[in-house]
């Protein structure tokens, strides 16, 4: 193994491990918050809730124009002020926010989002499009925090992200006496709450300056714009779902379905917090045969972990749910089930994602998630009519797992790694983890 492999790979254990750590007690508070949010809410608030946190996050991923990945990757490479990136940043949220805020009005306030809904809709829409500018700039900042590789703060914010919800809900709930209205306002607050944070930490990185530059802020959106499309397209596959859901089979589908979901992603907060400090790490690299393996040793590790997770997962999963959230959420196994091939997909697709980026190759990227999001809308169009939330799963599965095979046979025909090199992990591997462990 290279030196520089392992210089990589000791920069990822070292924030990788910690940030496992903040991973774990994220975990729990997010069980925590879904058991709470979900025996209080009923399945028909659940999927109300789970629907309106979901539209803001739509307006952000077709807003954002890959500005944050352009900056992270004028960042990573050193060739930044961040004095002036941080006020092109600002810059940026100002002009952008109002704009997707009136934009989602428009187009979620129509009566097809929710059946049957019509009225919830109209009654809590602007008080979730109000948040899009704190989501914008919890986003572009938190990417240049990670540039910038001050993770440990990041794990602040996600354990945050995690807890504020369900404190500020459990007090809400005490004084409105609606669990919806309870739910839904405690996500806005925890959110400007946060996005805020996040910009005060930015801050003060630059010495509380703030500089402004128009060629970093074409730079930026020159590089960003050939990953708009693939941040853009992944944003609607992992919740375009959400909207099918809600519009063909109402709030109480919707219910079952967000917990299914919401039980996976807690899953892929383990992949997360090693492609955290993977990314800055892996944009830095330069010399080709270094970043191959580097690449590939993590994305064999990783998938090695999330298969036995994955496989527990499955065979707790319906005593889980029950234990949880009680019997009548027992609908969501199912879909549970169809979702884990593609969360496995999921956790190496985003490490292979951000080597292509590293690649200056953002647009192939880009042309992939293309492909898969295509696939998701016609399998939801077709199967959820006839199989209900597991129709929305699969077509989930399906598209995750269509966007890492393309990425992986790129890869592997880049690298000339042979797949098991990238896919198996071996007993040299398996003995450094134990190491490590120890």
């Amino acid at each position: 193994m290279h030196e520089n492999t392992k210089e990589g790979l000791r920069t990822v254990k070292k924030f990788g491990f910690f940030t496992f750590g903040a991973t774990l007690a994220g975990f729990a508070i997010r069980l925590l918050k879904n058991i709470i949010l979900t025996r209080i809410l009923g399945p028909a608030d659940r999927g109300i809730f789970g629907l309106f946190i979901t539209m803001p996050n739509y307006l952000v991923g077709f807003g954002n124009l890959g500005f944050g990945l352009g900056n992270v990757f004028l960042v990573a490479n050193r060739r930044y002020d961040l004095k002036k990136i941080f006020g092109n940043t600002l810059v940026t949220i100002l002009i952008l926010g109002p704009i997707l805020s009136w934009i989602g009005y428009i187009v979620f306030s129509q009566g097809w989002v929710l059946k049957n809904g019509g009225t919830v809709i109209h009654e809590f829409l602007p008080c979730a499009l109000a948040v899009v500018p704190f989501l914008l700039l919890y986003e572009f900042n938190t990417d240049l925090i990670v540039a910038i590789k001050d993770i440990h703060f990041v794990n602040i914010l996600n354990l945050a992200l995690s807890a504020f919800p369900i404190l500020f809900f459990l007090l809400f709930w005490v004084v409105l006496k609606k669990p919806l209205n309870a739910a839904i306002y405690s996500w806005v607050v925890s959110m400007i709450i946060i996005g805020l944070w996040a910009t005060i930490r930015v801050l003060k990185k630059t010495g509380h300056e703030i500089g402004f530059s128009k060629k970093f802020l074409r730079e930026a959106l020159s590089y960003g714009r050939r990953g708009f499309i693939n941040i853009f397209a992944n944003q609607l596959i992992l919740r375009i779902d959400f909207l099918f859901v809600s519009s063909m089979l109402g709030a109480e589908a919707l219910g079952y379905y967000a917990v299914s979901v919401s039980l996976v992603e807690i899953l892929l907060s383990l992949p997360n917090a090693f492609n955290l400090p993977f990314l800055p790490v892996r944009l830095g690299m330069n010399q080709e045969k270094d970043s191959s393996d580097f690449t590939s040793t993590v994305i064999r590790h990783i998938l090695f972990v999330m298969l036995v997770v994955c496989i527990l997962t499955a065979i707790t999963g319906k005593i889980l749910i029950w234990l949880f959230f009680g019997k009548r959420f027992l609908p969501a196994y199912p879909p549970l089930l169809w979702l884990l091939p593609g969360i496995l997909a999921l956790s190496v697709y985003n490490f292979l994602r951000t080597d292509f980026y590293s690649h200056d190759m953002p647009g192939f990227v880009s042309w992939v998630s293309l492909a898969a999001l295509f696939s998701n809308l016609v399998l939801n169009y077709l199967l959820i009519p006839k199989l209900g939330i597991s129709g929305a799963a699969i077509s989930s599965s399906v598209a995750y797992g269509l966007s890492t095979i393309l990425l992986l046979f790129k890869h592997q025909h880049m690298s000339q790694t042979p797949f098991r090199d990238i896919l198996l992990i071996s007993r040299t591997d398996l003995s450094r983890v134990w190491h490590t462990l120890k």
